[in-house]
């Protein structure tokens, strides 16, 4: 069985591939996803419907990815800490900040996820 660790290596590269159907399913059914609602994708999620649909505004909104430098563990919790890079789609400004995520893993499956971001300078990217 693969490590906490391994699993949350596993959800950056699918979502590098965009292989969506490989990063949900590494995501409990009942996920729960929490972010600052400074965002305009901010707030609560719960279940893949819900979480589907925070995705997706976000991609209407920027082109990312998150490139995580370090990883350690806490328990069942795993944080990465790295950049998010790319761009937002609207103002075409560019998109490079410091985030820090952390996973929760209960049985092989995330359990929770929340993102961290420089909210203000994401705002700024979008304008």
């Amino acid at each position: 069985m693969a490590t906490n660790l391994e699993i949350v290596q596993s959800i950056y590269a699918a979502y590098g591939r965009r292989d969506f159907a490989a990063f949900f399913a590494l995501l409990d059914a009942d996920v729960e996803v929490r972010q600052t609602r400074r965002l305009p994708w901010g707030g609560e999620y719960r279940g893949h419907d819900q979480v589907r649909g925070m995705f997706k505004k976000v991609a209407e909104l920027t082109e990312t990815q998150p490139v995580p430098e370090e990883y350690f563990e806490s328990g069942e919790t795993v944080v990465a800490i790295g950049r998010l890079q790319g761009r937002a789609r609207v103002t075409g400004n560019p998109i490079d900040l410091r985030i820090v995520h952390a996973w929760t893993l209960r049985d092989g499956k995330v359990v929770r996820y929340e993102p961290f971001m420089d909210a203000p300078a994401m705002l700024a990217a979008l304008g």
